[in-house]
């Protein structure tokens, strides 16, 4: 979980920075190593081998039967709102770290 949000790779620290520079490309290149690191955590949590790149939402949709509450409105949301960026990963990251089971 720290590689969403953490001590070892602060993603979403990373994303906030871009966001407050208005550095368009690190955003887009912050958010999709983001993404990359919360799709492999889904599949894990559903025990089911990372598809690749493509089409992970549908993917998501059809195969796991565990998934963050508001998925994809959430990664929906991510790209259709830059203003509410951070409040959306946040959620994401939140949501996330309900399902994943700690002891």
């Amino acid at each position: 979980m720290t590689l969403l949000s953490g001590f070892i790779i602060y993603y979403d620290k990373q994303i906030e920075h871009a966001v407050y520079r208005k550095d368009l490309v690190n955003i887009n290149n912050r958010i999709s190593v983001f993404l990359a690191s919360y799709f492999d955590i889904i599949f894990a949590i559903n025990e089911l081998p990372p598809p690749g790149e493509k089409r992970l939402i549908e993917i998501c949709k059809n195969k796991c039967n565990i998934l963050p509450n508001g998925f994809e409105e959430n990664i929906n949301n991510l790209f259709n709102d830059e203003f509410k960026t951070m409040k959306i990963l946040n959620n994401i990251v939140n949501e996330l770290k309900k399902i994943i089971k700690t002891d």
